[in-house]
């Protein structure tokens, strides 16, 4: 008897201490894609029902809310980052203690920056986040949000033109004409990238892409039309709330990357538009790594 107490009393310590490894590991990946300003890999890490609040307070219910409130701090607050001090962790429940910074458009003004304590309670289960809970000056940060609403809107729609791209009957030779005379640089995959400055924030680098289509391709239907335009917006989920509710004809989901989410829509005399909330700091990482192969 004595020897079958101590057998499930060890079962019992290794699942808690698999338990406990598996939540500081989600702990830490939850972190890491914090500081890495993704919002789609915060939301991945996510169970589809989350609850709890963000950085300035806002309220969250369901994954897309938390991505798209994630996507909107680190659009506002493009260094935003959270140093952690410590971590206390209790079966499927942990502590964060430490301080969370930022500054409107990373800019670093004075007034318009910051460093605050703050501690954050987590919980986990089946491998997922299910709540994250913010402790800290919300009136700090909303009055920083609240400066940013007057020098600039952020309600949902087009921030800047993302992309051009049409078809071609025969693309290869297409791309050679416009690389040799034109002195452009498309690559092997039909496409090139120009990039650009923030306005509000200089720091930050943003690109526009030029691409050439096989003129059997489906990816521009259900547009008869040779090309699509590409914009970039923001708040992609609130948009399409927007347009469902007015009637607008969108095209299949919202595809979510690690680089962006991205919609499409159908214009009145049936030109295909897409719709592209991007995370510069991943696409900016991954053309890197593009031109260094």
């Amino acid at each position: 008897m004595k020897r079958i107490f101590s057998s499930i009393l060890l079962l019992f310590v290794l699942s808690c201490s698999n338990t406990m490894k598996e939540t500081n590991t989600l702990l830490q990946s939850v972190i890491t894609a914090i500081n890495a300003r993704n919002p789609t890999s915060i939301a991945e890490l996510a169970s589809d029902d989350i609850s709890g609040n963000t950085t300035d307070g806002q309220p969250i219910s369901g994954k897309n809310a938390l991505q798209d409130q994630w996507a909107g701090i680190f659009r506002i607050f493009p260094d935003f980052s959270i140093s952690v001090e410590k971590t206390i962790t209790e079966g499927p429940t942990s502590i964060v203690i430490g301080t969370i910074s930022g500054s409107l458009y990373g800019k670093k003004k004075d007034d318009e920056q910051f460093n605050l304590p703050c501690t954050v309670k987590m919980e986990m289960a089946s491998g997922k986040l299910t709540s994250s809970v913010f402790y800290t000056d919300f009136t700090k940060i909303q009055s920083i949000r609240a400066t940013q609403l007057k020098t600039g809107s952020d309600a949902p729609g087009v921030t800047g033109l993302g992309g051009v791209f049409f078809k071609a009957k025969d693309p290869k030779s297409l791309i050679q004409w416009y690389n040799e005379n034109l002195g452009l640089s498309i690559n092997e995959h039909a496409y090139m990238v120009f990039e650009w400055r923030d306005d509000e924030n200089p720091a930050l680098k943003k690109s526009t892409t030029f691409s050439i289509f096989n003129e059997k391709t489906e990816y521009l239907s259900p547009s008869e039309k040779p090309f699509m335009i590409n914009f970039r917006v923001n708040h992609i989920d609130a948009l399409f709330e927007k347009f469902r509710a007015a009637g607008i004809q969108t095209v299949g989901e919202i595809d979510r990357f690690d680089y962006g989410n991205f919609g499409w829509i159908m214009d009145p005399e049936g030109n295909k538009i897409e719709l592209w909330e991007p995370v510069d700091s991943v696409l900016e990482a991954y053309e890197d790594s593009v031109s260094h192969s």
